[in-house]
């Protein structure tokens, strides 16, 4: 999936001993790509104490290139110790910079799949509100068209199809009633 493989750039094999990744919306959560790189070599590590956290690097050291380690935090890099932060290759992960057009509180609901099918998806050229990025995703990633809810067979259609490939859209954000798409 193009997202899972975005993702994986971020992280070339044997090119750093340390790598540390804020990670608040989860993006390194997906079990295929954590998969992907455990695969590749890496040594992952997501440990919110810091005594514990300091334990297991202690554990995978001596830290080089051949055998990197990952460590992820939900919160900031500069929270992380010090010498880590000081020798670590840095990157942090959030939905507004993978897309930066689509209103970043909408993209926070939606579940890793349907990321990951929005990650397929050619992204609007153009920087979308709330209203119009849910009327991108429900088109882009959820595949409804707003012009056909009039027809009652395409929408039963929709929501049949829907409902064996996708998980329900957010209820907080995504408004579908009979008749409209708020």
């Amino acid at each position: 999936m193009q997202a899972h493989l975005d993702l994986l750039d971020l992280f070339p094999q044997k090119a750093h001993s340390l790598i540390l990744v804020s990670n608040p919306d989860g993006l390194l959560s997906d079990e295929v790509v954590l998969s992907a790189l455990i695969e590749r070599g890496f040594t992952i590590i997501q440990e919110t104490d810091p005594i514990l956290l300091r334990y297991r690097v202690e554990q995978v050291k001596p830290l080089q290139p051949s055998a990197p380690v990952i460590v992820i935090t939900e919160g900031a890099l500069e929270s992380l110790p010090y010498d880590l932060w000081q020798q670590g290759q840095r990157v942090t992960l959030a939905l507004h910079t993978f897309f930066p057009n689509l209103s970043y509180p909408i993209l926070r609901a939606l579940t890793p799949l349907q990321r990951a099918r929005l990650g397929q998806v050619t992204p609007p050229r153009e920087t979308l509100g709330e209203r119009r990025t849910i009327k991108f995703l429900l088109e882009h990633v959820f595949g409804f068209q707003s012009s056909l809810i009039q027809q009652p067979a395409y929408f039963i259609l929709w929501l049949g199809d829907y409902h064996q490939t996708l998980a329900p859209p957010p209820r907080a954000n995504f408004g579908i009633r009979a008749g409209a798409v708020v």
